[in-house]
C-alpha cells in the first residue's frame, strides 16, 4: 500500500513537470505563432493576456525589446510551481513602458507568481501591483527595475504569506517605493525584501510595511535587509505595522523626514547594522524615529551620522539602544527623549561629532528626568571638542556630563573622553588600538558588530558600533580606512607579518602625499604583485631608527620624490622601486640595507 502511494506521488509530480511549458515573446514575432520556440514567438502582451497558463509555465520576453501595453496576470501557479514571467536572450532587460497611458505596467490578481528580469516604466498608478482577494501567496519578484511610477512602484495588498522581493530598483515613484500594505484579514506575513534600491519618492517612503487606510494591519516575520533608500519625501524605511520585523544592514541617505520610522502597531522590531547619513533633510522628525504606539524596539550596532534635524528621537516605552555610534554633523538636538515613557535602555553607545562641537541631548518631559527609575543609561562615551551638554525639562536646565552623572545617577560607567577613532572628522568610526572604548562595554548579548565581526573579541564588548579588530590582511586600496595599510601598521606588534591581499583593487595602494612610517619590527608580504603608489615630495616609505623591516614581493612608486628613507634595518626581497628623480633609497648613518632575490630599481 505504501509503495503504491509513493509511486502515485511520483507519477503526479512527473506529470506536473512534463506539462510545464515555456512561451516566447518578441517584437518581431507573430501572435499567430505557437509561441513555443524562439523562432516561433508571439509578438504582443495582448496575446499573453489572453492565454490561460498552467503552474510551472514560463512566459519569457526577448531582451532588448519593448512593449507598451499592461501585462495582466489572471492565471495562478500552485503550491508546487509558480508561473514565471521573465526574459530570454542577451542584452538589456525587456521593457514594458506603458507611456502614462495605463495605471500599471503589471497587475496580478493571483498567487504563485514569479516576475523577474524586466524593466517597467511610466505608469499612472502602481507600476507592479499584487492585489489578490484572500491574500497573495508565494510571490517572487527579482531583478526588476521600475522607473517613474505614478503611485507605488511595487505594491502588495490584501494580505497573504510568502513574499520575496529581491534586487528591485526603483527610480522615482509618486508615493512609495516598495509598499507592503496591511489588511483587515489574511494579514501579510513571512516577507523578505532584500538587495533593493529606492531613489526618489515624491509622496512618502522608500520601503514600507504600513497599516491600510482603515487600520488594517500586517502579520509577522518581516526581514528587510541589504537595501538602500535615498531622496524619499518622508522616510527611507517606514515600519508602522507588523510583528517580528528585522531591518538588517540597510542604508538610508538624504531622506527628507529621516532614515527609519517605527510607529503605529509595529512591535518586536529590531534595527541592526543600519547606516543613516545626513537625514532628515527637513527640520522635522529624526534619522531614527521610534514612536506612535509601537512596542519593544531595539536599535543596535548602527551608525547614525550627519546634519539631520535629530539623529534619534524616542517617544514610546520599551526601547533598547545598544552599541551605536551617533555622530553629529549639524542640525537640531542630537538625541531627544519625550513623552511619559518607561523602560528605556541606552548602553554601549558613542555620541560624538564630526565638527568642533555638537548640540544637546534632551529629556523633554518634565515627569521623566534622566533619573527616572526605568531609565537605564550606562557605559556610553560622549565626546565633543567642546563640552557635552544634556538638558532636562524637569528642571529646565542644562548639565555638563559630570554634573549629569552626579545629579541624576546615570551613566556611572560612562565617559566624556575622545574615543580615538581612525578618523572622527572623516566619519571613520573604527577604533584605534588605544581607544578607551575597547573592552569597556556592558555585556548584554550582542554577537556581531556593524562590520559583522564577532563580539566580544577581548575581555568584554567594546563601546560603539565597531568592535576593535586588528586586521593584518590589507584589502584596502587607500592609505586609511577599513583593512588599510594604515590600520594594519597601527595595530601590528613587533614580530607581526602584514599581508597585502590579492583583493586590493587593481593591486595598487594609493597613498597620495602621505608617507608610510614603519617604526616596528615587522614583515610586509605582497600576496600578489602590489604597488604602493605615492606622489610625495619627500619619500613614499620611511623606516625608523631601530626598526627591523622586511619587504617582500611589492613595488614602490613615487612620482614626485624618493622611494624609501631607511634609518633602520631594512631587507628587500623581490622588490621594485620606481621614482621620477632616480633616488630610490636613502640610507642614514648606522642603517642596514640587505637586498635579495629579483630587485629592480628604475626611473
Amino acid at each position: 500500500m505504501n509503495i503504491k502511494y509513493v509511486l502515485l506521488l511520483g507519477i503526479l509530480f512527473t506529470s506536473t513537470l512534463a506539462f510545464s511549458t515555456t512561451y516566447y515573446v518578441s517584437s518581431d514575432g507573430d501572435d499567430s505563432n505557437s509561441g513555443l520556440t524562439i523562432n516561433d514567438s508571439w509578438s504582443t502582451i495582448l496575446k499573453v493576456n489572453g492565454v490561460n497558463f498552467s503552474p510551472g509555465d514560463s512566459i519569457l520576453f526577448n531582451r532588448g525589446d519593448e512593449w507598451n501595453n499592461r501585462l495582466i496576470i489572471s492565471e495562478a501557479g500552485d503550491a508546487v510551481s509558480n508561473i514565471t514571467y521573465g526574459a530570454y536572450g542577451n542584452g538589456v532587460r525587456p521593457i514594458i513602458d506603458v507611456q502614462n497611458l495605463e495605471t500599471g505596467a503589471i497587475i496580478s490578481y493571483v498567487s504563485y507568481i514569479t516576475i523577474e528580469d524586466l524593466i517597467l516604466k511610466n505608469s499612472t498608478n502602481n507600476a507592479l501591483g499584487f492585489g489578490v482577494t484572500g491574500g497573495c501567496y508565494n510571490i517572487i519578484v527579482q531583478r526588476v527595475d521600475i522607473f517613474d511610477a505614478g503611485n507605488n512602484a511595487l505594491s502588495v495588498s490584501k494580505g497573504g504569506d510568502g513574499v520575496h522581493i529581491d534586487n528591485v530598483s526603483v527610480y522615482n515613484a509618486g508615493n512609495n517605493g516598495i509598499y507592503m500594505n496591511g489588511s483587515p484579514a489574511n494579514h501579510l506575513s513571512n516577507v523578505v525584501i532584500e538587495n533593493c534600491y529606492v531613489s526618489g519618492t515624491g509622496g512618502n517612503d522608500g520601503i514600507v510595511v504600513h497599516e491600510d487606510g482603515n487600520g488594517g494591519v500586517a502579520g509577522s516575520n518581516f526581514v528587510i535587509k541589504n537595501n538602500y533608500a535615498e531622496f524619499c519625501a518622508e522616510q527611507g524605511y517606514d515600519i508602522t505595522t507588523g510583528s517580528n520585523v528585522l531591518l538588517y544592514n540597510n542604508v538610508s541617505k538624504n531622506n527628507q523626514q529621516g532614515g527609519v520610522i517605527v510607529g503605529h502597531s509595529a512591535n518586536n522590531v529590531t534595527i541592526e547594522r543600519h547606516t543613516s547619513i545626513d537625514e532628515p533633510t527637513q527640520n522635522t522628525s529624526a534619522a531614527i524615529n521610534i514612536g506612535g504606539t509601537a512596542d519593544n524596539v531595539v536599535l543596535k550596532y548602527s551608525t547614525i551620522r550627519g546634519n539631520g534635524y535629530h539623529l534619534l528621537r524616542v517617544t514610546i516605552s520599551n526601547v533598547s539602544v545598544y552599541n551605536n555610534t551617533f555622530a553629529y554633523g549639524g542640525g537640531g538636538a542630537i538625541i531627544d527623549y519625550a513623552n511619559e515613557i518607561e523602560n528605556i535602555t541606552f548602553k554601549n553607545n558613542i555620541i560624538t561629532t564630526t565638527l568642533e562641537g555638537m548640540s544637546r541631548i534632551r529629556f523633554l518631559n518634565a515627569t521623566r528626568p534622566p533619573s527616572h527609575p526605568t531609565f537605564y543609561f550606562d557605559n556610553n562615551i560622549y565626546y565633543s571638542p567642546t563640552p557635552v551638554i544634556i538638558y532636562s525639562a524637569a528642571t529646565t536646565s542644562n548639565y555638563s556630563f559630570p554634573n549629569y552623572q552626579t545629579t541624576f545617577s546615570q551613566d556611572p560607567n560612562g565617559y566624556e573622553i575622545d574615543p580615538l577613532f581612525v578618523d572622527r572628522v572623516g566619519a571613520d568610526f573604527h577604533l584605534t588600538k588605544n581607544s578607551p572604548a575597547i573592552d569597556s562595554g556592558f555585556v548584554w548579548g550582542g554577537v556581531e558588530d556593524y562590520d559583522g565581526t564577532m563580539v566580544p573579541l577581548g575581555n568584554g564588548p567594546d563601546i560603539g558600533a565597531f568592535e576593535y579588530f586588528c586586521d593584518l590582511n590589507v584589502k584596502g586600496s587607500t592609505f586609511m580606512g577599513l583593512s588599510s595599510i594604515a590600520s594594519a601598521l597601527d595595530c601590528a606588534e613587533n614580530g607581526d607579518t602584514i599581508y597585502l591581499s590579492s583583493q586590493i583593487i587593481n593591486n595598487t595602494i594609493e597613498i597620495g602625499d602621505t608617507t608610510i612610517i614603519i617604526d616596528k619590527d615587522i614583515v610586509i608580504i605582497a600576496s600578489a604583485p602590489t604597488t604602493v603608489d605615492a606622489d610625495n615630495l619627500t619619500n613614499c616609505l620611511s623606516v625608523s631608527a631601530g626598526s627591523q623591516v622586511v619587504l617582500k614581493g611589492m613595488a614602490i612608486k613615487n612620482t614626485d620624490g624618493i622611494g624609501i628613507d631607511n634609518k633602520g634595518n631594512l631587507t628587500l626581497e623581490d622588490v621594485a622601486i620606481e621614482t621620477s628623480n632616480g633616488i630610490h633609497i636613502i640610507n642614514a648613518d648606522n642603517s642596514v640595507l640587505l637586498i635579495s632575490g629579483n630587485c629592480n630599481l628604475k626611473e
